[in-house]
């Protein structure tokens, strides 16, 4: 087998080694990078070449000339033309993506680089299609586990351990370094985060380094010094001119910076390593039972702020490792060391691994910016002390737009119990207003009222029973329960508040009684705080100014060690500072949204029904938990495919399916059905809504398509001669494509050359607009023989509508709509009124309704859904349904037939219906029974997607570039761009040098020199889409010659 590893150092080879066997016989290539100095490569080639049968070794070292080289489809090919790529699992994707293209037939198989492997979301930025063979990692301690390993356990496999300490063991034998470490020796490891970015001098980071010496050496060690395996800082000699004499004597340099620590550690092991940041800090206990303490440092979150494409990955880890690596001030005394592995081991093991830590994968859901960084670096501070969170819409939230939406739900419940028209939501939500307001009138007021207060005012001001209040004390608890949720990005800061050791506190202006509170949020929480300070408790509150000088007070602690984050900035951050103490501000899931421009100038200020925004508060809770995700500001759902099924289509699809159920029992239909394909998503969502309602009309799932149709009006003269009223027919179509898709193969064989004779000459040429009409005459010319060729597929069409619709007194269709001609083509197969139930329609629908006397009701109308008609096909309808082509008697009983999709596997529309999938999961996830509740006019549904349609931003208009729809009766299948005008319009303005989908992930910044990659990427997914349509136009052509064959 032909192999390529790819790898960057000595470390990752012996870790490529140990991911999975390689025989004596197979052909090696490794392809070196990073590594810029040549007796380094020359020295860790000879290693290579000893481990492992190697044919060749290539090193590349600097950034321009392996993205030269890489895009040079040449100098890959004779590079080697491998089996299997091996590569390092980390952040670059870049360029591992532009490996994995040059070999498009090579399985990928990745292995681990050190902490960079341990990044969240790297996997979803590969593209190996398919190739992936898995993704090999140490799994340190069975505590450090990738992430990504929760949601996609399947990719992930464990390297063998024992193997690569071999490999170790064999390294140290060939290059023997004669470093004597000991159990009075600590070895300090030097990482040059300080350069990374330019965030600090050199400077600064030897003053963390020299008070960390300091300290080891206190403590009786001796200190040895290691630096970065790539290149010498310079920063020993910093440190040096900064710790006392007796502390130098005591400290030296390993000479050799490019030797691998771990192969040392084979020979001579030492007390304990200390880092900040650091790969060996897992390897040293895992391989070698030594012990591993943190230096204390913001510098990773300082280079994560500096360092766009690292700034979670950064952030993420050094939150890991402080969850689980001590820090230098437990290292034990020289004498005490025999307790230091048990303690460490404990340490370590006193959270989850990674993959199934709810803190650690809270902070790792969602990409964010650097502002989220700034938060948890806030959090993780030393000279905080004490964190202190608010509760509502900070560590937990609600499903709603505005908190009091949820009150909406209780609407029904008590009509019954209030004077007519008047909503229980209008009387709590200004309940407290009013109580206030009394209490003040008469001299009685309090800082804060519980909701037992509450209801008993409400039912004085109303003249309720007592029971009628304490029902509805009883039921708002009840639902508060039901929707309050953990917000991951508060869950996330206090996970990096505890990892750090610092105790946490919730600080709250509630109504809640504690036992309210407990059941309402605090039990949703994965861990308790250490003290609850409470309004209703201490009758002080944050709106006043009052609560939190009193939260300093009972801590005991000068308020300027304490760190507050709330979601208000009046309430919580101003407040706050105003009484002496740190503040950060988490913006709740709404603010979040709304900072962004699209999103506030569709949604700002609109007034809708309460229930529209508990659908759209429950769908942003979730897309903007963390304030601070990535998000395309620019755009209507942030650039991501899968978010325009998750925040638009998601809306329009469920509101329609609600609309549907109504307009039903308004109607009084008894049978919905949902036409194929584009009834699918419908029908499910329906079947899943009916059973929240009172019995409902049966809902069932036809057969249907443009194709279909003609094969009921195929028996008249008029319907033959005049089949563009059937259904438009395009100059771009063939002849003989017009004969297969509406009359059959046998038609198009019989009479395809007469038809062509009278138009465009060839039955396989377009027809063009000149010829159109006389085409239409020719086809009236030999419609009498049509419709004999016809007949059975027309009888057969015919008894398949009779049974779906037998047993119905009232049916209707239900269709995303245009032109309605399943309606008519049904109405007509089975003689009998019929009505339809659409997204959108055509004027001449309504038209041909009105003549007929049939109803047609629409769901939405705005423009836009009329003009880019085959994208909202495309975005409702999943990829890979079976086509309806026809009828065919199956015995007595007629059956569809049914052809394959000609696009099966579409990523774009996959991601969309992903997207969409997830929405609705979450949404009776989230209400439960409550869910049939959520009815609203048709335009709070539509609204998102019609101004998705109609004012596309550029990250809308790339993240639906290369989707497929196919259009069978015009004969291909065409880019969704072609239905599109707007997107089409965006992506011509955008900038030349941003990629078409699918491209390099906005949290990723290429090289110098990258520029050119991206614009290669982006040709490259245009040429993707361009050979999808040349196979189907292949299919088209292959189909047309065998029916000349035949002819």
């Amino acid at each position: 087998m032909k192999r390529l590893f790819v790898v960057n150092g000595l470390f990752g080879f012996l870790t490529c080694l140990a991911a999975k066997p390689v025989a004596e016989t197979d052909s090696v290539t490794v392809l070196g990078l990073f590594s810029a100095d040549e007796a380094d490569n020359a020295r860790m080639e000879s290693a290579m070449r000893a481990l492992a049968p190697i044919d060749s070794v290539v090193f590349l070292t600097d950034p321009s000339t392996y993205i030269r080289s890489f895009e040079d489809s040449g100098w890959m090919a004779a590079l080697s033309q491998p089996d299997e790529v091996r590569m390092f699992f980390t952040h670059n994707t870049w360029l591992h993506n532009r490996v994995f293209a040059a070999y498009p037939d090579a399985a990928v198989l990745l292995y681990e680089e050190g902490m960079a492997s341990y990044y969240p979301g790297l996997l979803g930025k590969y593209r190996t299609n398919g190739r992936l063979q898995g993704v090999y990692l140490h799994n340190y301690l069975d505590a450090f586990v990738s992430p990504d390993a929760a949601s996609k356990p399947e990719c992930f496999g464990l390297l063998d351990r024992p193997r690569f300490s071999e490999l170790l063991a064999r390294t140290a034998k060939l290059r023997p370094q004669h470093v004597e470490f000991g159990p009075d020796c600590v070895v300090v490891i030097e990482q040059y985060l300080h350069r990374k970015g330019g965030i600090s001098s050199p400077e600064g980071a030897a003053d963390e380094y020299a008070a960390a010496i300091l300290a080891i050496a206190e403590r009786g060690y001796r200190i040895a010094y290691k630096e970065h395996p790539r290149e010498r800082s310079g920063l020993f000699d910093l440190i040096l001119a900064r710790v006392p004499g007796w502390v130098r004597d005591r400290t030296f340099l390993i000479e050799r910076h490019d030797v691998l620590l771990e192969e040392l550690f084979v020979t001579s092991r030492p007390a304990a390593v200390v880092a900040i940041n650091s790969t060996s800090l897992l390897t040293a206990p895992q391989y070698f039972d030594v012990p591993s303490y943190r230096i204390e440092s913001l510098a990773p979150f300082d280079a994560a702020l500096a360092i766009d494409v690292e700034n979670e990955g950064l952030a993420s880890n050094q939150i890991a490792l402080a969850a689980r690596i001590p820090t230098l001030d437990e290292l034990p005394e020289r004498d005490r060391l025999s307790r230091a592995l048990p303690a460490f081991l404990r340490r370590v093991h006193s959270v989850p691994p990674m993959h199934e830590d709810v803190g650690q994968l809270s902070l790792t859901s969602s990409t964010y910016t650097a502002d989220f960084t700034v938060l948890l670096r806030e959090v993780a501070n030393p000279e905080v002390r004490v964190v202190s969170f608010d509760l509502f819409d900070t560590l937990v939230k609600r499903p709603a737009v505005q908190p009091s939406d949820v009150y909406a739900l209780l609407d029904e419940c008590f009509v019954g119990d209030l004077p007519s028209y008047v909503r229980f939501s209008e009387v709590r939500g200004g309940a407290f207003g009013r109580l206030r307001a009394a209490a003040k009138a008469h001299g009685e007021e309090q800082p804060e009222y519980g909701l037992t207060a509450v209801y008993a005012y409400i039912a004085e001001t109303l003249g309720l029973s007592s029971a009628a209040a304490e029902a509805m004390h009883a039921a708002e608890v009840e639902l508060e329960a039901q929707l309050v949720e953990p917000r991951r990005a508060g869950v996330a800061l206090v996970h990096a508040a505890r990892a750090f050791g610092k105790p946490w506190v919730i600080t709250t202006d509630t109504f809640f009684t504690a036992d309210e509170l407990e059941a309402v949020a605090l039990g949703k929480l994965p861990v308790a705080p250490d003290q609850l300070f409470s309004s209703l408790d201490l009758q002080a509150t944050k709106a006043a100014g009052t609560l939190l000088p009193r939260v300093a007070e009972e801590l005991g602690l000068d308020p300027s060690a304490i760190l507050h984050i709330g979601d208000r900035a009046d309430h919580d951050v101003e407040r706050a500072r105003r009484c002496g103490m740190r503040a950060a501000h988490l913006p709740s899931h709404t603010a979040g949204a709304l900072r962004h421009q699209r999103l506030h100038r569709l949604w700002g200020g609109v007034r809708e029904e309460r229930t529209a925004a508990l659908f759209r508060g429950a769908i942003w809770a979730e897309v903007f938990d963390n304030p601070f995700r990535r998000f395309d500001s620019e755009s209507v759902c942030g650039g991501e495919a899968r978010l325009v099924g998750y925040m638009a289509i998601s809306q329009a699809m469920f509101g329609w399916s609600q609309w549907i159920l109504e307009s039903a029992s308004s109607r009084g239909y008894d049978l919905l059905a949902f036409l194929s394909r584009d009834g699918f998503v419908p029908l499910d969502l329906c079947r899943r809504l009916v059973q929240l309602r009172e019995p409902g009309p049966s809902l069932e799932y036809v057969y249907s398509s443009r194709r279909a149709m003609f094969t009921v009006f195929n028996q008249t003269r008029g319907h033959i001669a005049y089949t563009e009223l059937v259904h438009g027919l395009s100059a771009q179509t063939t002849v003989h494509n017009l004969l297969v898709t509406r009359f059959g193969s046998e038609v198009a064989e019989e009479f395809g050359r007469r038809i062509a004779a009278a138009g465009p000459g060839s039955p396989f040429e377009p027809i063009g607009r000149e010829y159109m009409n006389a085409v239409k005459n020719a086809l009236g010319e030999y419609a009498a023989q049509i419709s004999q060729h016809t007949h059975g597929a027309n009888a057969a069409a015919v008894d398949y509508y009779r049974r779906a619709l037998d047993g119905a007194s009232h049916p209707a269709v239900v269709d995303i709509g245009y032109s309605g001609s399943a309606q008519r083509g049904i109405t007509e197969a089975t003689s009998r009124g019929l009505g339809g139930l659409y997204f959108t329609t055509m004027e001449h629908n309504w038209e041909f309704a009105r003549l007929s006397g049939a109803a047609v009701d629409e769901y939405a109308n705005h423009p836009v859904f009329f003009r880019t008609g085959g994208l909202v096909e495309y975005l409702f309808t999943p990829a890979g349904l079976d086509t309806c082509v026809g009828f065919a008697l199956d015995g007595a009983e007629a059956v569809p037939r049914v052809e394959p999709a000609d696009v099966v596997d579409d990523p774009v529309r996959g991601e969309v219906h992903a997207g969409l999938r997830e929405a609705f999961e979450r949404i009776f996830a989230v209400f439960g029974d409550r869910t049939g509740q959520l009815r609203f006019r048709p335009r709070a549904g539509w609204m998102a997607l019609a101004e998705f349609l109609a004012e596309p931003g550029a990250g809308d208009a790339r993240c639906l570039q290369g989707g497929a729809h196919e259009d069978a009766v015009a004969g291909d299948v065409f880019d969704v761009f072609r239905y599109w005008a707007e997107g089409r319009a965006v992506a011509a303005q955008d900038r030349p040098d941003r990629p078409a989908r699918p491209a390099v992930p906005e949290s990723e910044t290429a090289p110098a020199g990258g520029a050119e990659s991206v614009r290669t990427i982006a040709r490259e997914t245009k040429a993707v889409a361009a050979r999808v349509r040349r196979g189907v136009a292949a299919r088209v052509r292959r189909s047309a010659q065998r029916a000349r064959d035949r002819q």
